[in-house]
């Protein structure tokens, strides 16, 4: 695996169920790194706690005896790094004397940066690198996480090479319909006579409250002449796309 990281699965209880998570182990220079990987917007913080505490007393039992010094590493995905800092970050002193080091770290969603808490390394081994390197953390997930969906949904929603998208297809759509709609206007008449432009559905006041209400929706595809319809759908493609993404299908149909 990746950064010689393997997957910490010996027999005991961390309530997975309540909290998925990762569990990944390395041994370097006589130290054991114990690292959890939750997604913080699915996190309660009650539930987080307990389990930090029940993993603790695991290797302050289990583990604490055969190393000098263990590091407890909690990555954190969210796209709120102070707010998941603030959240889920657990004092510890009475772990922290028994050479049991608590970590909190926050990979942001957002800015793709890896958060540390005040007064905590930001650096431990290799650890920061595998995780901030193009966000290797997905190649750590995907190949060590469990075959349930609370684990696949973690690591698909998050990569950041394969991370899902939203297509713009009603954008294209409209693109394909504009240019249909002129070709079909130049085949009959050209895109440039007023009276052509109205026999296609040119707007007008006048024909409009006169019954004529389909000029509302067909003038929203006339264009006259052809540098009109390149710089409209030019527009549609840079700003349909951003509009899409963030208002979704339907809501941007609607706009």
């Amino acid at each position: 695996m990746q950064g010689g990281y393997k997957v910490f699965n010996p027999n005991y209880n961390f309530d997975l169920e309540t909290i998925p998570s990762l569990h990944l182990y390395k041994i370097e220079n006589g130290s054991f790194v114990f690292l959890r990987v939750v997604k913080g917007a699915e996190t309660g913080q009650d539930e987080f706690a307990s389990q930090t505490e029940s993993i603790m007393e695991y290797l302050d039992e289990s583990v604490k005896p055969d190393f000098k010094n263990i590091f407890f590493v909690t990555l954190i995905i969210s796209g709120n790094s102070i707010g998941a800092l603030d959240k889920y970050s657990i004092t510890t002193e009475e772990f922290n004397s028994q050479e049991i080091y608590p970590i909190y770290w926050v990979i942001d969603t957002e800015t793709k940066k890896l958060i540390s808490e005040k007064n905590q390394p930001s650096r431990l081994f290799d650890l920061d690198k595998l995780i901030t390197g193009s966000f290797e953390y997905k190649s750590i997930l995907g190949a060590a996480a469990p075959n349930t969906s609370a684990f696949q949904s973690l690591v698909n929603e998050y990569s950041p090479n394969q991370e899902k998208k939203l297509e713009p297809s009603v954008t294209y759509v409209l693109i394909a319909l504009n240019v249909l709609y002129f070709a079909l206007m130049e085949l009959n008449g050209g895109t440039v006579l007023n009276s052509n432009l109205l026999k296609f559905g040119a707007f007008s006041t006048p024909l409009v409250t006169s019954g004529e209400y389909f000029r509302v929706l067909a003038s929203c595809f006339i264009h006259i002449g052809y540098t009109h319809l390149i710089y409209n759908m030019m527009a549609l493609y840079i700003f349909g796309n951003i509009c899409e993404k963030q208002l979704g299908h339907a809501l941007y149909l609607l706009v």
